[in-house]
């Protein structure tokens, strides 16, 4: 999982970070579950299902300009989360909670039935409050040279999930 920290996030790995990241940092899974959160002073965090996407974001924000303004934390994903991200992941949430604020999260994955499960899995398990970045109907019109075929047995699998969705 790679983590960008425009606005600071401070990890306690038994190894002295710099406070901020400008270019990302591979965070391993047992470092993820030997690491604890220490500190965050953010104001929003984009979690990013795609790697090219996470890093041509990224290099979109530095051109924009003063990165510590933004005070986001952008994630890199990497697929479906699995234990050690997500324990990682809910310490953000903990965070943010003990200390009595609230953060916006947003999801950007593809626009997909594994997008879309792991936006329910990450909603469900870590940030009920979780957004999609970029997943609507308009993102898609507007990339719609890159989609797939649509079959009827991909209706029935996307429509199984929206049904989950609606009844847990």
């Amino acid at each position: 999982m790679l983590l960008q920290a425009l606005y600071g996030i401070e990890l306690q790995m038994g190894e002295s970070l710099p406070e901020r990241l400008f270019f990302g940092v591979t965070v391993h899974s047992q470092l993820m579950k030997a690491g604890r959160v220490i500190d965050l002073r953010a104001e929003r965090i984009l979690i990013i299902g795609n790697k090219t996407v996470f890093h041509e974001y990224i290099q979109s924000l530095s051109r924009i300009g003063n990165l510590l303004e933004k005070k986001i934390i952008v994630v890199y994903l990497g697929g479906f989360p699995g234990p050690d991200k997500r324990f990682f992941l809910r310490q953000i949430q903990d965070k943010f909670d003990k200390n009595g604020l609230q953060i916006e999260v947003q999801f950007w994955g593809d626009i997909d039935w594994g997008g879309f499960q792991i936006f329910r899995h990450l909603q469900k398990s870590v940030f009920p409050q979780l957004r999609p970045y970029r997943m609507d109907k308009t993102t898609f019109h507007q990339h719609l040279d890159w989609a797939e075929t649509f079959t009827a047995d991909y209706q029935v699998k996307l429509e199984q999930l929206l049904e989950n969705t609606d009844n847990s």
